[in-house]
C-alpha cells in the first residue's frame, strides 16, 4: 500500500528536523561519539533522500502544491541543513588548518 502524500512529507519533515539536530550533536561532541552520530546522519539522510524520491516520484506537481504549506516547510529546513553543513565544513577546515601548523612547528622543533 502506498503512504499518503501527507505521511510522505510529514516524514520528510521529521527526518529534516533530525539531521539538524544530529548535526548539532556533531558540532558539540567529541572525537569519541562521532563515529556513532555520523552513522546516524547517513540513516537519516539516506531515509530522507528515499522519502523525497517516492514523494516526487508517486504524486503529480498538482498533489504536491495542495500541500504548498508543508513543502515550503520542507525548502526552509533544506536551506538550515545546507547552511549547518556549511558551517561545520568550515569548522573542520578549520581545526585542520591549525593541526597542520602545529604539525609544522613541531617539526620545525625537532630539527634543533
Amino acid at each position: 500500500m502506498t503512504p499518503s502524500i501527507e505521511s510522505v512529507i510529514k516524514n520528510i519533515i521529521i527526518k529534516s528536523q533530525q539531521l539538524l539536530v544530529r548535526l548539532d550533536e556533531l558540532d558539540n561532541t567529541k572525537e569519541l561519539a562521532q563515529d556513532e552520530i555520523n552513522e546516524q546522519l547517513i540513516n537519516l539522510k539516506n531515509e530522507r533522500e528515499i522519502l523525497l524520491k517516492q514523494l516526487f516520484d508517486q504524486y503529480s506537481k498538482e498533489q504536491i502544491q495542495i500541500h504548498l504549506f508543508h513543502v515550503n516547510q520542507i525548502i526552509t529546513l533544506d536551506e538550515s541543513l545546507n547552511t549547518k553543513c556549511q558551517k561545520i565544513k568550515q569548522s573542520f577546515s578549520e581545526k585542520l588548518i591549525s593541526l597542520k601548523k602545529g604539525k609544522k612547528k613541531a617539526n620545525a622543533y625537532q630539527k634543533y
